[in-house]
């Protein structure tokens, strides 16, 4: 017991420490702009991040094919499912896409801490990469059309094109495939940039927790229950449980692969959508947001074990 608190410290450590000094700096610093810090993050140090994922890929592993079909049909399903649900709000167009948003985007970051649950080493790394480069291309693609300014959705649909993500994902994956050799300064340039994006969202959701988020305002959060309650419960419930319903239809006989796809499904809203909201979105949807991510990220540590239990019953290693 005392090894896995210290465990557990030393994970949370870090991030905690980086989010706390992001907090300080939004609370005390008056002009300090959010705005422009992603702008640096989604335009010079994720595409970084993404290339560097996206080129490590193997295309010709049979689980890429799975895990493709598997991200198609549970997304388009979670989002209908979702939809539906956030019509009986009665919210405007944009605050649904809003929650649409913080449901779809997960933690892509997280998922390198269900890597020991999932067996063998080598086949839980590749399993959780190419489920992270999936979750990127949707970051990279529904994620800026559901966030984008523009109000129709072809100007909503070309704003994915303005921006480096869907181009380096795409350069990253022609790399993967064509195995052409890197020099190696430049490998160094791309593992340096590509370093910097964790710590960097970490700061970013601190800035926004506290330039948005005041205690002595919480009455007035009280609104917005429901719709956090919807978006916590799309992100944590429903898409594990949907997750368990679509592995055994697909035959996998992988039992490494069964255990990623439905332990990844149940990861909390992920950094990344702090990013997105910080650069596309207004100070209100900042506040969602960040207590979205927050709230499923505490969340996420009472159901992460109770998940454990029901992936151990259903996909034993």
């Amino acid at each position: 017991m005392d090894n896995f608190i210290t465990v557990v410290i030393s994970k949370l450590l870090l991030p905690l420490t980086i989010f706390l000094i992001g907090l300080v700096l939004g609370r005390k610093t008056d002009r300090l702009d959010d705005r422009s810090i992603s702008a640096a993050g989604l335009f010079v140090f994720v595409p970084f991040y993404f290339f560097r994922l996206s080129m490590s890929q193997n295309p010709a592993a049979h689980e890429f094919v799975f895990i493709l079909f598997f991200i198609f049909f549970h997304t388009l399903i979670l989002f209908g499912a979702a939809y539906k649900a956030f019509q009986l709000l009665e919210a405007n167009p944009r605050t649904r896409r809003l929650m649409l948003t913080n449901t779809l985007i997960v933690s892509i970051f997280g998922m390198r801490f269900i890597q020991p649950l999932l067996g063998d080493p080598a086949a839980a790394l590749q399993t959780v990469n190419i489920q992270i480069f999936y979750h990127a291309l949707i970051l990279a693609t529904l994620g800026i059309f559901l966030l984008s300014h523009e109000v129709w959705a072809q100007d909503r649909l070309l704003a994915i094109f303005k921006t480096p993500l869907i181009y380096v994902l795409g350069l990253g994956f022609l790399v993967s495939l064509f195995h052409p050799v890197v020099p190696y300064p430049v490998l160094e340039v791309i593992d340096s940039m590509h370093g910097v994006v964790y710590p960097l969202c970490l700061l970013i959701a601190g800035i926004l927790f506290g330039k948005q988020v005041f205690f002595s305002e919480m009455g007035e959060y009280l609104a917005l229950l429901p719709a956090l309650g919807l978006c916590v419960f799309f992100r944590l419930i429903f898409s594990p449980v949907l997750a368990m319903a679509i592995v055994p239809l697909m035959n996998m006989d992988n039992v490494t692969l069964e255990r990623s796809l439905v332990l990844g499904s149940g990861m909390p809203t992920g950094l990344l959508a702090a990013l997105l909201v910080s650069y596309y979105g207004k100070s209100h949807e900042k506040r969602f947001t960040i207590l979205c991510i927050v709230g499923s990220t505490l969340l996420h540590f009472l159901t992460l074990p109770l998940l454990e239990n029901l992936t151990d019953s259903w996909f034993p290693v």
